[in-house]
């Protein structure tokens, strides 16, 4: 049986993280977004509307959990493929 690599491990652990995060973050920032607007001290990156970066912020950690759920270990698709039987 051949071992995964920590790195691979490590990497789906933090893809399945920062896709809660950015989740999580996209409902408040839709849902509070005068909280958001007190809080960030400043203009956001790439458009002022806090509703619209919420949005980005939400689809981005979907896709990111959708990500890291359609990798499991050992499918040919994460770079690990399951071990041959031996005929």
């Amino acid at each position: 049986m051949k071992v995964r690599s920590g790195w691979v491990t490590f990497a789906g652990v933090m893809i399945f993280i920062v896709g809660i995060l950015n989740a999580f973050d996209g409902l408040v920032a839709i849902t509070q977004s005068r909280y958001i607007e007190r809080n960030i001290g400043g203009e956001l990156p790439i458009t002022n509307n806090v509703k619209t970066w919420g949005w980005g912020a939400l689809i981005i950690g979907i896709l990111f959990l959708i990500n890291r759920s359609c990798h499991k270990p050992g499918s040919e698709s994460s770079g690990n493929p399951s071990p041959k039987k031996k005929e």
